[in-house]
């Protein structure tokens, strides 16, 4: 018992809290406070702090470890050590997810188009001195080419432009589901063959990039947008002449583990071999023991091996034990995402109004969709979901209403995600709900807008029920305006 009340004093656990979250909630804060890769402390210091148990601290280590805000070093030397998050294992663990669900590029388009249209309009009108200059610098060596320039200087520089163009905007939110996009659409292999094949695409490209940077830097939002849409749909219509029948592909035909000069290892023709067995197979699809796979992959069972490792740790396949053990194929999971994402913005100091920003356009491109569902199913629940929501008002805690409704609002979005059909929108809306509802919402502790918000959901039910896209997306950005005048 003394032990017990030691524990909850140390960590200021709550009356509903687990021990193994309070060590969670203090190992964080202790990470949070300190600069990436500070030394924490050896395991026996860290226990002897809280005064834990062993396995208790051991398993909200596990956790931190996936959230990657902790490293643990074993051996002489070793101990706890925080870390953040990595964007790069974030983007490629979302791009890994939309490709096993089989994503199309034409759905990676469609979701890349609202995140960029608001980067460039949050670029133009940024007022940052340096990230400015930084972008001038970038735009002045692309401007610099000649219209007969290599393909891949053109393509080096190009997204050299758009990093800077992402650093302005100023938005986390953006930029990291934006690199998703680049990661899983492969777009700049396609367009350097695009551009290879046809040096006027090229020359094109470099002066609709000048006249791009050129409204971002005479702080023209709305010429910015217009040549942000235009890039886009011109840049569509290239690789649907260089591709064929593009809006049927997958996401990522190519490797994501080719090698950068096109020669791909054993190693790497055995992992996407693996994968795309996986991908052919359904969940759980049983693929055989490591003799066979070795023996159809006619690879050492070594590579085999090494090949198996990559794709667990990108969450493609388990491997049984045992007698009846063998490779079975699995599917990345989407919540392991969600979370990774909503950790990595959290730790980038993302505001609800960046995540307003970068949810606000996909969120209507998803309700226009969902307007064009005709599945009868889908739509009687959306009716149903609309009518829960309209006799709220009667049931709602007295305490919390607003939270309340906001949970009932949840469903609503899954929902209309889910009527809409678009992997990669339906992820990186959850991603910025995931993490919004962390966040303090301008909604709460005000009555008058808990009746406002209801009714501007209920508006757009309406105008998904009666399918009718357009005046779903209007009512969209509505609701987006409203709860950004109430951050105002």
């Amino acid at each position: 018992m003394a032990h017990a009340t030691m524990t909850t004093s140390r960590l200021e656990r709550g009356p509903e809290q687990s021990v193994q979250a309070a060590v969670v909630l203090a190992l964080r804060r202790q990470i949070e406070a300190l600069p990436t890769g500070a030394y924490l402390g050896s395991e026996a210091e860290i226990l002897a702090r809280l005064g834990v148990s062993s396995p208790t601290l051991r398993q909200a280590a596990r956790l931190l470890e996936q959230q990657q805000m902790l490293s643990v070093a074993r051996g002489k030397g070793g101990g706890y050590f925080g870390r953040r998050p990595d964007g790069g294992a974030t983007t490629r663990a979302a791009a890994l997810y939309l490709d096993s669900v089989g994503t199309s590029m034409a759905q990676v388009r469609a979701a890349s188009l609202p995140l960029m249209i608001e980067a460039s309009r949050l670029a133009a009108q940024s007022t940052d001195a340096d990230r400015r200059a930084s972008f001038a610098t970038a735009l002045s060596d692309l401007k610099s080419l000649p219209p007969d320039a290599d393909a891949r200087v053109v393509l080096t520089l190009d997204r050299i432009l758009v990093g800077e163009l992402l650093n302005l905007a100023g938005n986390p939110a953006i930029t990291l589901l934006l690199q998703v996009i680049y990661r899983l659409g492969r777009s700049a292999e396609r367009r350097q063959r695009a551009f290879e094949a046809h040096a006027d695409w090229s020359a094109h490209w470099l002066q609709h990039a000048a006249r791009f940077g050129d409204a971002i830097l005479e702080r023209d939002p709305d010429l910015a947008v217009l040549l942000a849409r235009r890039g886009s749909e011109t840049t569509a219509g290239w690789l649907g002449k260089i591709e064929g029948a593009l809006p049927e592909t997958r996401g990522n035909e190519n490797r994501f583990w080719r090698a950068i000069d096109g020669q791909a290892s054993a190693l790497q023709t055995t992992a996407d071999a693996l994968r795309k067995e996986i991908l052919a197979n359904p969940q759980g699809a049983f693929l055989g023991r490591e003799e066979t796979l070795a023996d159809r992959y006619r690879v050492s069972r070594h590579t085999l091996r090494q090949a198996a490792v990559v794709m667990q740790h990108n969450g493609l396949l388990a491997i049984k034990r045992g007698v009846a053990g063998g490779y079975v194929g699995t599917r990345p999971d989407i919540g392991h995402v969600v979370r990774s994402a909503s950790t990595y913005l959290e730790l980038n100091g993302a505001t609800l109004r960046d995540l307003m920003a970068a949810a606000g356009g996909l969120f209507a491109e998803a309700c226009r969709l969902a307007a064009g569902n005709r599945d009868q199913d889908a739509r009687t629940a959306l009716h149903r979901l609309g009518e829960e929501m309209a006799s709220s008002a009667d049931h709602l805690d007295a305490d919390e209403p607003a939270r309340a409704l906001l949970k009932a609002e949840f469903h609503l979005v899954d929902a209309i995600l889910g009527m809409a059909g678009s992997q990669p929108i339906a992820l990186f809306v959850k991603c910025m709900y995931r993490y919004g509802s962390s966040i303090s919402q301008p909604v709460h502790d005000h009555p008058d807008r808990v009746v406002q918000w209801r009714d501007a959901r209920l508006a757009l039910v309406a105008a998904i029920l009666e399918s009718d896209g357009e005046v779903s997306m209007i009512v969209s950005d509505r609701i987006r305006k409203l709860l950004a005048s109430w951050l105002d």
